[in-house]
């Protein structure tokens, strides 16, 4: 526990303490506090408890790797292999502030080995001498289960370094406060509330808005169905007993995007770049004012069965006229019959 007290000083917000083996404490960044666990031997290591996301694994490491994502920052895809399950999601988590934190976080370091000087006896004070270069490096960062490590491994003697992989880790995690942000700009614009942070897959929807008396939620998932990737869903419970289903599908959906869709027989419908499918021949709900909802929306599919509506987007949607064109819809087919309060606005 050698570097609690130095740690305290480089990082004055956080509360630390010592249990056992390990220090345990908060960490503050984004108006948040993340919990984190903290190794000092035999490796250097620390544990962020991050906000739930949903099955999504993310490592950033130091030097470029076979395969690797590029995320369209060049100095940064220039430094570091990224690994992932979640190609869209990597690309979303590693903003702006988390690629500038992880870049920044490089520090130098002489190497161990023994230089060419050194064997050919070489004095350092020869004009020949050629001393070890000084390489740069980061220590490794990895999202997993609901948990982001940051591991040296090796021993790490300077606290400036453990606070400077501290802070980038709290940044890194902080992604869902930033996040959470975005959408809360863009609540206003639709008459909406915003969480102040963002669970993926989680049971706080990022946005809460009610239209025509119906409680939409949006939120943003992952682990729907039987592929596992980022994608929007906006959706309310179905109010009445109508009990029918329908189903309209973008012609381009992938089946690694399509969400569960309930049984269905298809329809014939003029809507262009949709397919229409339903469990009854009446498609009345289909009328021209969902069709143009649709267009403005171009979800990837809208699913309505016995119990709920579900517009769904592929990766994250922070488009207003389309979520606000998608909440729309949704609330309007909720309610069994026709919605009071005129037309769309």
């Amino acid at each position: 526990m050698y570097l609690l007290g130095e740690l305290s000083e480089h990082l004055p917000g956080m509360r630390l303490r010592v249990e056992g083996t390990a220090i345990r404490g908060l960490v503050h960044q984004d108006d948040a506090w993340f919990a984190a666990r903290i190794r000092t031997e035999p490796v250097a290591e620390l544990f962020l408890a991050t906000r739930p996301t949903d099955g999504f694994e993310l490592r950033v490491a130091w030097g470029r790797g076979i395969e690797t994502i590029a995320t369209g920052d060049r100095e940064f895809d220039k430094l570091f292999t990224v690994e992932t399950n979640d190609v869209t999601l990597a690309r979303a988590w590693l903003d702006a502030p988390a690629r500038a934190a992880l870049t920044t976080s490089a520090y130098g370091f002489t190497t161990e080995d023994v230089s060419v000087s050194d064997m050919l006896g070489i004095d350092p004070g020869n004009p020949l001498y050629q001393p070890l270069p000084i390489q740069r490096r980061t220590w490794t960062y990895d999202l997993f289960r609901d948990e982001l490590a940051a591991i040296k491994g090796s021993i790490e003697h300077q606290a400036a370094r453990f606070a400077t992989a501290i802070t980038t880790a709290a940044i890194v995690a902080a992604r869902s406060q930033r996040w959470a942000a975005e959408y809360a700009r863009l609540a206003p614009k639709l008459d909406a509330s915003a969480s102040m942070e963002l669970e993926l897959g989680g049971t706080t929807p990022i946005l809460s808005a009610t239209r025509h008396a119906v409680d939409v939620v949006v939120q943003l998932v992952r682990k729907i169905g039987k592929h596992d990737r980022l994608r929007t869903k906006i959706s309310a419970a179905r109010v009445g007993i109508a009990g029918d289903s329908m189903v309209v599908t973008d012609h381009e959906l992938t089946k690694a995007v399509a969400p569960p869709l309930p049984r269905v027989t298809k329809r014939s419908s003029e809507l262009a770049g949709y397919r229409l499918a339903s469990s009854t021949r009446d498609v009345s709900r289909l009328d021209d004012i969902a069709k143009n909802l649709i267009a403005t929306a171009r979800p990837g599919a809208v699913v309505m069965d016995a119990h709920e509506v579900c517009v769904w987007f592929d990766g994250a949607l922070e488009d207003v006229a389309r979520l606000d064109a998608a909440l729309e819809l949704v609330a309007r087919w909720a309610v069994d019959g026709v919605v009071a309060g005129g037309p769309y606005r």
